[in-house]
């Protein structure tokens, strides 16, 4: 029986020491795992970087990770891990410069920099910086402002994330939507730059909102870009945009603007650009702008004014009908776009541009209806005027003269001829024009539908090139005579819808050279020696 007891108190002692083990287990296993499946209200907690050979990252304990990434520079910019092994060099900032494309430029990171504002440099060992590395400033707590040179085309992803107090970014440099990495800057400053473009941005301390100093815009919100030129330059139209007071930026994805749209025509129905656009009454242009194209603004009826920056070197036809600026001026006038005539209303008679005017839109007087006649029988052109548009006399079949004030420095007029001075070429003429000597060229559709031309023309030896439909329509024109031994280089349809029978007079010893030359060809049983 006290054996008995003994073994009893034996398997007793044993019971509860087991128990008190797996008491201690379990409480141990509550203490050192996060099984967070019946918690929703856990919060991560990072900690210190962690690392290996090759990236570095956050752990939470309950196994989630946070900004796993390679390392940046040796040692490490974002964790201070060290390989002992660097391929990269140090400025006198302590800025990182890894080399990049075969040792041809360098990758720039944090490094060992403690500075508040960095510049970076453009080069290092005499080799461009074009990239800024991924995480390459991550965390950099201390910095207020960097400067971005002119060399770099690459911020790659994180570049500049968590940088607090990062509130100034000068960008000296052009770089792409590809190039400008999303999410390389906390905030808009990516969209705000692709919009504004080179230029400083400023932000309050942990701001979402950059914005660009210095007068600088980034455009009004739903504009529509394309690109041209060879993808070297964007045209803007009204896309979703709703605004009464349009702004237009002068970049956008790090590329110029340089043209407003033109309008898309089926028949006699427009769209696209900014047509029929009848909530904008203001639209400002920047000065990257050289081209305002067909139609751009028809139909824009609250649209009043306008100006036009410098940089703007062709207005197209109907850029302004049916807006606010052409329904306002007066009837049997010209009508004006801030300093160029762009449209006309109703007959015309002989006119005097304004003293003010820099510029003459293209085909501003051809009518809309083809049958009406707008009866341009003069015009006086000032000193002011530097540019004129192709084909802008077209519609001025009774022009007697043309006059061109003295003082300008572009054009001249002479014989009742319009001259670009700096190569003399022709580009209008009347119907009582003299083809003066010396003329080098006679440009597209110069006397195109002068419908009272003579029957008689004398084109001079000098001329070497004739343009598109130059005399075509001249109904009265039966003999031409042509001075040059050298068949000029001849536009299509230069000679069509002359009078009857009309004769092409070249020098005796150069007709078989007309008759077998590009398009004059096409005139060889009507060419004959000068009598």
């Amino acid at each position: 029986m006290k054996k008995n007891r003994y073994f009893i108190a034996i398997h007793s002692i044993t019971i509860i020491v087991i128990a008190a083990i797996i008491g201690f287990s379990f409480t141990a296993l509550s203490l050192t795992g996060c099984d967070t499946s019946n918690d929703t209200t856990h919060t991560h907690q990072w900690g210190a970087w962690k690392s290996n050979a090759t990236q570095h990252w956050k752990e939470c304990s309950c196994g989630e990770e946070y900004g796993r990434a390679n390392h940046n520079g040796n040692p490490c910019g974002v964790c201070s891990y060290s390989s002992g092994n660097s391929s990269g060099e140090y400025n006198a900032q302590g800025l990182l410069f890894t080399p990049i494309n075969n040792n041809l430029a360098y990758e720039v990171s944090k490094g060992n920099s403690t500075a508040t504002s960095i510049v970076i440099p453009s080069t290092f060992n005499s080799k461009p910086v074009t990239t800024i590395a991924s995480n390459g400033f991550f965390s950099y707590s201390s910095l207020t402002s960097v400067t971005i040179p002119a060399s770099v085309t690459i911020i790659y992803s994180m570049a500049f994330m968590e940088c607090t107090s990062l509130t100034t970014v000068t960008f000296n440099s052009t770089i792409s939507s590809s190039g400008f990495t999303a999410q390389a800057f906390d905030g808009d400053l990516r969209e705000k730059y692709l919009a504004g473009g080179v230029g400083t941005y400023t932000r309050s301390a942990g701001s979402s909102t950059w914005t660009k100093q210095g007068g600088g815009n980034t455009g009004t919100s739903g504009l529509s870009f394309t690109l041209i030129t060879n993808n070297t330059a964007y045209e803007v139209s009204r896309g979703s945009a709703t605004a009464a007071n349009i702004v237009i930026p002068a970049t956008y994805n790090g590329l110029p603007v340089t043209r407003i749209a033109s309008a898309s025509v089926s028949g006699q129905n427009y769209s696209g650009a900014f047509v029929n656009f009848t909530a904008m009454t203001s639209i400002t242009i920047p000065d990257s702008v050289t081209v305002i194209d067909l139609g751009a603004f028809r139909g824009c009826t609250n649209l009043t004014s306008i100006t036009i920056p410098d940089s703007v070197i062709a207005i197209a036809h109907g850029a302004f009908y049916n807006t606010g600026i052409y329904n306002n001026t007066p009837n049997n006038s010209v009508v004006y776009a801030d300093k160029w005539a762009v449209d006309f209303k109703g007959n015309l008679g002989n006119i005097t541009l304004n003293q003010t005017t820099v510029g003459i839109a293209s085909q501003i007087f051809l009518s809309r209806d083809i049958y009406a006649q707008i009866n341009l029988t003069g015009i006086t052109i000032p000193a002011s005027v530097k540019r004129i548009g192709v084909r802008s006399f077209e519609g001025g079949g009774l022009m007697t003269y043309i006059t061109v004030e003295n003082g300008n420095t572009v054009f001249k007029s002479e014989g009742n001829c319009l001259i670009r001075i700096s190569d003399n070429v022709l580009i209008t003429g009347t119907i009582n024009s003299t083809i003066p000597e010396g003329i080098t060229r006679i440009e597209n559709y110069a006397f195109y539908s002068r419908a009272e031309l003579p029957s008689s023309i004398i084109i001079p030896s000098t001329v070497t090139s004739i343009g598109n439909s130059a005399f075509n329509g001249c109904i009265n024109l039966t003999s031409v005579t042509i001075h040059a031994a050298t068949p000029p280089a001849l536009g299509s349809s230069v000679f069509n819808s002359n009078g009857s029978g009309r004769r092409i007079y070249v020098p005796a010893g150069s007709v078989s050279d007309y008759k077998a030359a590009t398009n004059w060809s096409e005139y060889a049983s009507s060419i004959y020696a000068i009598p």
